[in-house]
């Protein structure tokens, strides 16, 4: 049991956001980086936004020379400026064109953060693995509206907001099964993971590791209760290797 902890600390640390630190590295960032470099010293995905392609690559860059990251996340969900304010996600030709500024400054893996927003995300999927895309991170948050009864205006000043939590997650699970059969990179899943029996399943559908979110914020320790729990049901359904669920249940 103490390997198994110490090896499911070591995945939701080296493979999620939110065990420890999530980045999400703009240039006027650098302060808060360096601050949690001093107090942090394990590896971190660091999570990578923009707004047009320069951004993307100079952020890319210069986190790719920081110890602390061991992977860089591409968030390809911002809207391109230069675009037409389309997201870059949405089109297949906009995020590969955004990966390939990150992959040609980074010798770091790149692992790319989906959107729901895409029409086809298993076409989107094996393009961004042709291209050199190291992982996947799916999924991104879904788009959602919310009204105040009283005027009839939407609550949100920019209109739509991301929607995450328990809500997505069969969603979530059945586009990380789709696309697993479809790539031979790893995926790592996010979407309303809440508890252990959450991982197992997201696991089993296809994911190396899992991305925990919104949960933190209703349980700030979440990932600890979560890691000590997914040792016990792991203990109860005899389950050795963690690693030997990953895309089980498409052997059944």
């Amino acid at each position: 049991m103490e390997q198994f902890h110490e090896m499911a600390f070591l995945l939701f640390i080296l493979l999620t956001h939110y065990a420890l630190f999530l980045f999400s590295y703009h240039p006027h960032d650098i302060a808060y980086f360096e601050a949690a470099v001093r107090i942090y010293h394990g590896k971190v995905f660091a999570n990578v936004s923009g707004f047009s392609l320069e951004q993307y690559r100079e952020c890319a860059r210069k986190l790719d020379k920081e110890d602390l990251v061991g992977i860089i996340e591409l968030n390809i969900s911002c809207p391109n400026v230069h675009g037409g304010g389309m997201s870059f996600g949405t089109d297949i030709e906009s995020a590969v064109s955004v990966l390939k500024e990150v992959k040609s400054v980074c010798t770091k893996p790149v692992y790319v953060k989906c959107t729901p927003q895409c029409k086809d995300i298993v076409k989107m999927a094996k393009a961004l693995e042709e291209n050199g895309a190291d992982g996947l991170v799916l999924l991104n948050t879904f788009l959602g509206m919310r009204f105040d009864i009283r005027t009839g205006k939407p609550i949100l000043d920019n209109l739509t907001g991301g929607v995450s939590g328990k809500g997505i997650y069969p969603i979530v699970l059945e586009t990380i099964y789709k696309v697993y059969k479809e790539v031979n990179i790893p995926i790592v899943g996010c979407g309303g993971v809440s508890c252990a029996s959450d991982v197992v399943e997201m696991m089993s559908a296809g994911a190396s590791a899992v991305e925990i979110g919104t949960e933190n914020l209703i349980n700030p320790y979440a990932c600890k209760e979560i890691i000590d729990d997914l040792g016990l049901l792991l203990d109860e359904l005899k389950i050795d290797n963690i690693s030997s669920i990953i895309g089980r249940s498409h052997n059944v």
